[in-house]
């Protein structure tokens, strides 16, 4: 497998260039957590540039408080023969992307803005929060949560969600609302990722500069249905989340309107079909963005032989049956044992039922 050098790049001494929230996407497309690609790369992690890089690297910029450093950055990078830059954390968009010069280079964009980085580089979701990861230690949890949010009600748009909720009658035994002042105020990880797996319906409004948020994705993960907003109150244009996605996602989105209320009531009864849809688009987006970063860094190194590249031209769909008289496993066990044994690395995606 080839190695590719990754450098979490951090001019300002005082500020660690790795280990923040919105870089966990990041790192889960490195460790293949998101999703394993046939054919990938193994990744080679520093921080700083160092010598053994030989011709490329992947680097990672938290980029809010280094926009003073672009001549460094362009000079540093000025050698190489190939490099794709991952923009992270600035989410005020500080950081010159446009003042980035290299011959042959891919630029990825965390939190973009659309009226500064439109046509600059790959828009990037922000992702989840590393606690989400505690969805694993949770077996099984029955949806009998209706509604969950707890969040900062801190700008117009969380106050409006925060009055729709109000609005919306159902038990209080089938919604938590904890509404704080800041960010990271509420429920503990443990307690916040718990109350998330067993929500049918997680508002998301937006952030303070952007459409973004951490809760999106969280709830994408927890099989929730999202619903989002266009960021009504801020020089936001329409379409941001298809300007993110590359397509209309398929979780309700808020117009200007803001009538959360109504899309609840709207959703509720259909919620278990339009969940099932929804996470499995997420797993369908996962798997591109992983395949995306393979790609681009072959197109970039220009260099990979044809007969890997002809691997990733074969997929193995395995539908299942979710009837009770198949009970067993035995069956797909030896469909893949079969396939196996003559496409050993082929991507192989057993598609369970929504049932």
């Amino acid at each position: 497998m080839i190695k590719i050098d990754v450098v979490w790049l951090q001019y300002n001494k005082d500020i660690p260039a790795r280990g923040y929230w919105d870089q966990q996407i990041v790192e889960d497309l490195f460790n293949g957590d998101m999703w394993n690609p046939v054919n990938g790369y193994e990744f080679i992690h520093s921080e700083g540039f160092h010598n053994q890089i030989k011709d490329g690297a992947i680097i990672v910029l938290p980029a809010s408080s280094q926009a003073d450093f672009i001549d460094e950055f362009n000079e540093a990078i000025s050698w190489m023969k190939w490099v794709l830059i991952i923009i992270t954390s600035d989410e005020e968009a500080k950081f010159p992307v446009e003042k980035i010069k290299h011959p042959n280079m891919k630029i990825w964009i965390q939190l973009p803005h659309y009226l500064k980085h439109y046509g600059l580089g790959r828009p990037l979701i922000n992702g989840y929060t590393p606690h989400i990861k505690l969805l694993d230690t949770i077996l099984c949890p029955e949806k009998d949560l209706d509604i969950f949010f707890a969040g900062q009600i801190t700008h117009k748009t969380r106050q409006r969600c925060s009055e729709e909720l109000k609005l919306f009658k159902v038990g209080e035994d089938k919604r938590i609302v904890i509404e704080t002042d800041g960010f990271a105020k509420g429920l503990v990880p443990e307690c916040y990722v718990s109350n998330m797996a067993k929500a049918k319906i997680v508002p998301c409004p937006s952030g303070e500069n952007t459409p973004n948020t951490f809760r999106l994705f969280e709830a994408l993960e927890a099989g929730c249905i999202p619903i989002a907003d266009e960021c009504p109150n801020r020089e936001v244009p329409a379409g941001y989340w298809s300007y993110l996605f590359g397509e209309n996602p398929p979780f309700p989105i808020l117009d200007k309107d803001y009538k959360l209320a109504d899309k609840i009531d709207e959703i509720l009864p259909d919620w278990k079909r339009l969940s099932n849809r929804i996470f499995a688009w997420w797993q369908q987006f996962k798997r591109r963005l992983a395949y995306d970063l393979v790609d681009d860094i072959d197109q970039l190194r220009g260099d990979k032989p044809f007969e890997d590249n002809l691997k990733n031209l074969i997929t193995i769909l395995m539908p299942t049956s979710p009837i009770h008289s198949h009970p067993s496993l035995e069956v797909i066990e030896e469909s893949v044992n079969s396939v196996r044994t003559h496409l050993p690395d082929s991507e192989i995606i057993i598609m369970i039922d929504g049932i």
